[in-house]
């Protein structure tokens, strides 16, 4: 195969494989804290304040209570949530960065001087190490906090390596204000200035290192400021950022965290959990794509490692420079006691997203000198080695992944489907101030009863409602109205003007919503309440249903009053398919109060 053609194949083979890895964060829901902060637009429209005196208010407050300065961190998170403020978008600029970083990586490792085929090899190490795990996942969320880092620092990198090969001052100030960016951005950023330093020992030799200072003063001045805000804000005893640097927690928690970024350790140490009672591997994607993506991931790695032409003693400086960048992320955060009980084998926090780019060049320096060693048929044989481990790699860390995301197919849809009820109106009759008491799988409406009612955070699902819905209301969860505490009987009446909401998703594109004025709550004998509403609006979505409605019709089923006396009612819905299709909102006349727990779609036999 002529050398021009093998290089178009090894890189098309390699963009197909990274493809398929990243293009399934789009069919992920909001997890761990994008949960609250994508309802950013809501807490503006709640507290009438503007973006940036939201951002600045926050940094401030952060900085008093934890000692921690990141005003361009709050700007890129709060931001992303404005610009996107949909799951859909939100997810295609998840992707889109990701995708970027990707670029940026392997221009990177050209401005290091690394040939084409080891790009290749440590693009396809950067797939097998993006590992899926759910909440606090720095690939499916963080508001794409590490793909936002990961592209201030590789441009920041590749500005610097331009200005040494020509020593242009506009390739010095961009280089700089990106490492500012991001040192006011996380702490994790500030030693990575090292990386500055190497660079140029990498790109002009030894003593060049020295040409970096302007990095390296940063990274002193940064380090200076966080010691001084934590003699100024002390963190001490269980604050959530105080520093224990014991061995005994630290080293287990340094090691856990770096090791999380090896390909397959996810799976490794929590196959039982992904893989549960009436699943197994390979249950969660088809198998000839699986095959297919072994064999691109394979075939392109074959290429590649056939042609790794760079000498051992090359390989040093690079391996050094990703050794650095995968071990950065944990040696502050091993530090803290609230990590220190998180971080477990296998289960890294969101940087070990940082940790797989750097432990991919470390371990495609380490395969490029076992190639480097062999001749001949030896070398052939040691590159299909090679080859075979990358497709059986690339293919379960898909699988896996696969099956992470379905794990929270459920919260994507629960997500999808409140939202497409508020965003069409479901309590656009509800007054002003009103409560509204919520029975939803959603995870965010789930935790309502663990949030503080004067709460005026993000992490009050008013702030959600008011985004999507446009109406200010007070939320509140189906167990705390009434509180068993303020209503010990056997019926209980509302204190204020309160509405009940139940949320039914099927599935990612199905469900439905009922609403209703409540009247009274009524305890059943498994000691649950059960709210008895009127004046009820059904908001109906989806192809699942559409279809129902066009071949038999639909019905609302429900029962009147609470107890073993109950009545079950049907009543036919007048709907067009098309508009259940693409959501529609019925009102129902009921005869009597609904147990709004006990409210079903139906077809219309």
């Amino acid at each position: 195969m002529p050398s021009l053609v093998r290089t178009h194949a090894m890189a098309l083979l390699t963009a197909v494989v990274c493809a398929f890895i990243i293009l399934p964060i789009a069919s992920s829901a909001y997890l761990g804290d994008d949960l609250f902060n994508s309802a950013f637009r809501g807490l503006l429209a709640e507290h009438g304040t503007s973006f940036f005196e939201t951002v600045w208010a926050t940094t401030i407050g952060f900085f008093q209570s934890t000692a921690r300065f990141m005003p361009a961190l709050y700007v890129q998170l709060y931001g992303v949530h404005s610009v996107f403020p949909n799951l859909a978008a939100y997810k295609a600029y998840q992707v889109a960065i990701f995708a970027f970083d990707l670029v940026l990586f392997a221009l990177f490792l050209r401005a290091i001087r690394l040939d084409a085929p080891l790009i290749a090899v440590s693009v396809l190490m950067v797939a097998a190490t993006m590992q899926f795990h759910g909440h606090y996942d720095g690939y499916l969320g963080f508001s794409a906090m590490n793909g936002y880092l990961l592209a201030l620092m590789l441009g920041s990198w590749l500005f610097f390596a331009s200005y040494l090969r020509r020593s242009g001052w506009p390739q010095m100030a961009g280089a700089l204000l990106l490492y500012l960016v991001a040192v006011l951005s996380y702490e994790m950023c500030y030693p990575l200035s090292a990386v500055h330093a190497l660079i140029a020992v990498r790109l002009r030799g030894g003593a060049s290192w020295r040409t970096a200072w302007p990095f390296l003063l940063i990274s002193v001045a940064a380090f200076t400021a966080f010691g001084a805000a934590r003699v100024a804000f002390p963190q001490q005893g269980d604050a959530v950022y105080a520093l224990r640097l014991d061995p005994r927690w630290y080293l287990p928690t340094l090691i856990n965290q770096t090791t999380a970024s090896i390909p397959l350790a996810y799976l490794a140490f929590f196959h039982q959990k992904l893989f549960s009672a009436g699943t197994h591997f390979g249950g969660a994607t088809p198998w000839w794509l699986l095959v297919s993506l072994g064999a691109a991931g394979g075939g392109a790695a074959f290429i590649a490692l056939r042609s790794v032409s760079i000498s051992v003693r090359e390989l040093t400086i690079p391996a050094i420079i990703g050794g650095w960048i995968w071990f950065d992320p944990a040696l502050l955060l091993s530090a803290i006691p609230r990590y220190q009980r998180e971080v477990a084998p296998g289960f890294g926090y969101q940087f070990m997203v940082f940790g797989g780019f750097g432990a991919a060049i470390v371990f495609s320096c380490a395969i490029a000198a076992l190639i480097a060693l062999a001749k001949g048929r030896a070398r052939i044989a040691a590159a299909a080695a090679g080859a075979a481990a990358f497709a059986i790699i690339i293919a379960a860390s898909f699988e896996t992944n696969e099956r992470t995301l379905q794990n929270f197919e459920r919260e994507r849809a629960a997500r999808i489907n409140i939202t497409a009820a508020l965003n069409d109106g479901i309590v656009a009759d509800v007054p002003p101030g009103a409560r509204l008491v919520a029975d939803t799988q959603e995870e965010l409406m789930r935790r309502i009863a663990e949030i503080p009612k004067n709460s005026e955070t993000l992490e009050n699902p008013r702030m959600f409602v008011r985004e999507q819905s446009g109406r200010s209301l007070q939320v509140r969860a189906m167990s705390e109205n009434p509180s068993p505490l303020a209503c010990g009987q056997a019926t209980c009446l509302p204190a204020v003007r309160t509405y009940a909401l139940r949320d039914v998703p099927f599935d990612v594109r199905d469900g439905y919503t009922v609403l209703g004025r409540l009247t009274k709550s009524v305890r059943m004998p498994d000691g649950t309440m059960h709210p008895l509403v009127t004046n009820i609006r059904i908001h109906l979505q989806g192809d699942r249903l559409a279809r129902s409605a066009e071949d038999s019709g639909l019905a609302f089923a429900y029962r009147c009053g609470a107890g073993g006396d109950r009545t079950n009612h049907s009543l036919p819905l007048l709907i067009v398919p098309s508009a259940v299709r693409r959501g529609t909102i019925i009102e129902i006349k009921a005869s009597c109060p609904v147990d709004l727990e006990a409210t079903y779609i139906i077809k219309n036999r």
